[in-house]
């Protein structure tokens, strides 16, 4: 177990490297980085007295270093719309996102759990049916399209809850649900699956020759069997949990971090795209070495693989 740890662990500096450069040869090969600090009415000589502070007028091979550099102590630059360095920026707005992008995951791990339990139990039967056609719908449904149906619904025809904003935890409902949407119906159809396989393993087969309730057979000896490819699907699915969030902030005005990178991108504050495209990178990069670790330590095939 140990080994394997240290050999996850031990890949990290490299992904975060390949991350520094893919971030490095965007913001470079998309244009000109000197064009997207100054205004169209920048003169020359203020060009160039930029260039030389972001190190732009260095071979390539050098800039990435000093980027590296600045990345490792942390400095994004200053926003120039807050006035402030950028990565405090982030940090203040990571506290919703996380907490929008956790009640998210619980509703599709837990509900796309359950329901998925509840088909396999019930396969080929009407339950298994409507939840199972409703699932492949959600699948194919547009997060921005649910976000807006549920805000006409809940909050301006029936008045439960608010349209938006961050305050108690009724605020906090429909931006979940939303994001919940977009990965419930893949957890739904992976459970199926999983607990129908393993229902057909002969240990089952032998549990329910001994007499055993149905009951302590699902939860003792088939859903712990059955969580692996739940859990890698989880692992899989946490980049797209959270760069939905950006849609789903944007549509409620979560004070997040999705909402802050869309702003500015329209103000042209690379600072702090920057800035938090490396942090919700590199939270998606640790999410996934916990998973990967969580599955070790539960089947200790992948540890010996």
């Amino acid at each position: 177990m140990g080994r394997y740890v240290l050999r996850r662990v031990t890949l990290l500096p490299v992904t975060f490297l390949i991350l520094a450069f893919v971030i490095f040869c965007i913001l470079r090969l998309t244009a000109d980085p000197i064009l997207l600090y100054l205004d169209i009415d920048a003169t020359p000589e203020a060009a160039a007295v930029l260039r030389a502070e972001l190190h732009l007028d260095k071979p390539l091979a050098v800039q990435f270093l000093y980027f590296l550099a600045e990345l490792a102590r942390g400095d994004f630059g200053v926003s120039h719309v807050f006035h402030q360095p950028a990565l405090p920026l982030i940090g203040q707005r990571l506290g919703p996102t996380l907490m929008l992008v956790g009640a998210a995951m619980a509703i599709a791990v837990g509900g796309g759990i359950l329901l998925g339990m509840l088909c396999a139990v019930r396969r080929d039967r009407p339950t298994d049916f409507v939840i199972s056609a409703l699932a492949v719908v959600g699948q194919s449904m547009p997060s921005f399209w649910l976000g807006i149906l549920l805000i006409q619904l809940f909050a301006l025809h029936l008045g439960w809850l608010p349209t938006s904003g961050m305050g108690g935890p009724e605020h906090l409902v429909l931006p979940a649900l939303t994001l919940a949407a977009i990965q419930l119906p893949n957890f739904v159809l992976v459970t199926r699956t999983a607990m129908l396989e393993t229902m057909g393993e002969q240990f089952v087969v032998t549990a329910r020759a001994k007499g055993l309730r149905t009951r302590r057979v699902l939860f003792r000896h088939v859903l712990p069997n059955a969580v692996t490819p739940v859990l890698t699907l989880l692992g899989l699915q946490l980049g797209l949990l959270i760069g939905g969030s950006i849609v789903t902030e944007s549509i409620f005005a979560w004070p997040g971090v999705g909402r802050l990178i869309i702003s500015s991108i329209f103000q042209r504050d690379v600072s702090v795209v920057i800035a938090g495209v490396f942090v919700i990178s590199l939270a998606i990069m640790l999410c996934n070495l916990a998973v990967d670790l969580l599955l070790s330590a539960l089947d200790p095939r992948i540890r010996r693989d």
